[in-house]
């Protein structure tokens, strides 16, 4: 009942997120329109950032994306491109509204997981077919992790917010070939040897 409850309000959400700004809508709006009362609502979520954050990661779970490792990362990509570009107005909307700041963290984590994910896959292969035994740090692991994620982060709204012209395939191949060469030379720079 709960999760019916939520998808309800999301729904009724994303329903008046088409007929008006998203800073105009209220909690107040929300509940009227979705037939629930205020409690309910804050029963579920403190705030419309809440249920905008269930949104997306309810969302995203419907996101085929194979298990981390080093062949998947570009379907994975492909994959969060293709449904980014089919919610590009939920995104557009809520990056022109307060929430901005709020959700662009939130969905930055969801990203720095699975950056951090793969950069753990990228140093076992690193460190399998390097000649020299070496160790990196976690911290220096977290930079690596912070870096790319930011870069990844910042190339992806980009093309969302500049329309998205070019195709998913040619975008990928490019973020392929940015992290690819450079993440190893950022392991030759960080790495400690042993």
């Amino acid at each position: 009942m709960a999760n019916y409850t939520k998808k309800i309000l999301a729904q009724t959400l994303q329903e008046l997120m088409k007929e008006k700004l998203l800073d105009d809508i209220t909690v107040r709006e929300l509940i009227e329109r979705s037939s629930m009362n205020r409690k309910t609502f804050y029963y579920h979520f403190h705030n419309i950032a809440e249920l905008l954050k269930w949104i997306i990661k309810e969302n995203f779970s419907s996101v085929k994306i194979l298990p981390i490792a080093l062949d998947t990362w570009n379907i994975n990509t492909i994959n969060l491109l293709a449904f980014i570009k089919e919610n590009k107005f939920f995104f557009h909307s809520i990056h022109y509204s307060r929430y901005c700041a709020e959700i662009r963290m939130y969905l930055k984590l969801l990203l720095d997981d699975d950056i951090h994910k793969f950069v753990a896959i990228a140093w076992e292969f690193y460190t399998r077919n390097s000649a020299i035994e070496c160790t990196l740090t976690e911290a220096n692991q977290n930079y690596i992790v912070k870096y790319y994620s930011g870069a990844i982060y910042s190339l992806l709204e980009e093309w969302l917010l500049g329309g998205m012209k070019e195709p998913i395939n040619d975008f990928v191949d490019i973020l392929v070939k940015l992290v690819n060469h450079s993440m190893y030379q950022a392991f030759d720079s960080l790495s400690i040897t042993i």
